[in-house]
């Protein structure tokens, strides 16, 4: 046999391979990578909590002005541009209390940045968030790149898990120009 000859019955099985493997994981219910599919609320995972209402409270705990003022413009870009406006929640900026629902600071102390749920309540509902975006992170970084990382942050505060699908389109995905997927606020607003 040539090598060409073997080179086209190598794509040919190859291809009913990929058929075949594709037609068994949508027959099993098996994710594929073309699958739509987040980590939403403790369905996907049994830690992240979703959100205790539609109307999503918010305050910065910072007490930095330079801290301060390296990451409102992007908190405010993805909680009022993304939350509010595309979405069925409603957002609001109060003074931190104890029913704040998402609350933030920067610290040196954390990665890039971490979402966790401080109160959450029998009926697996967070009532609220914490946000921490790191020092370096906040004042070397694009402010594409923490509004990016503001958007995923704030998607954990209402019920996302870290997700690989979509082909980064969403923020919650590792898409670029921190905004939901039209898929991530699908979800919001069946929740919601």
């Amino acid at each position: 046999m040539s090598k060409a000859s073997s080179m086209v019955l190598l794509r040919v099985g190859y291809r009913r391979w990929r058929a075949v493997a594709l037609l068994t994981a949508l027959l099993v219910g098996i994710p594929t990578a073309t699958a739509l599919a987040h980590g939403f609320g403790t369905s996907a995972n049994p830690d992240h909590y979703v959100a205790d209402s539609s109307y999503h409270t918010w305050a910065e705990t910072e007490s930095s002005d330079g801290e301060y003022y390296a990451m409102i413009g992007s908190w405010l870009a993805a909680i009022n541009g993304q939350l509010r406006d595309r979405t069925d929640m409603s957002v609001g900026q109060q003074t931190y209390n104890t029913n704040t629902d998402v609350y933030w600071y920067v610290t040196p102390s954390v990665g890039t940045a971490d979402a966790t749920c401080v109160d959450f309540s029998s009926s697996l509902v967070c009532n609220q968030v914490r946000v921490r975006f790191n020092t370096t992170w906040a004042y070397t970084y694009s402010s594409a790149q923490r509004q990016q990382g503001a958007c995923h942050e704030i998607g954990h505060s209402v019920g996302f898990d870290d997700s690989q699908p979509e082909n980064n389109t969403g923020c919650m995905s590792g898409g670029g120009q921190g905004v939901l997927s039209s898929h991530e606020i699908g979800h919001i607003n069946a929740q919601y």
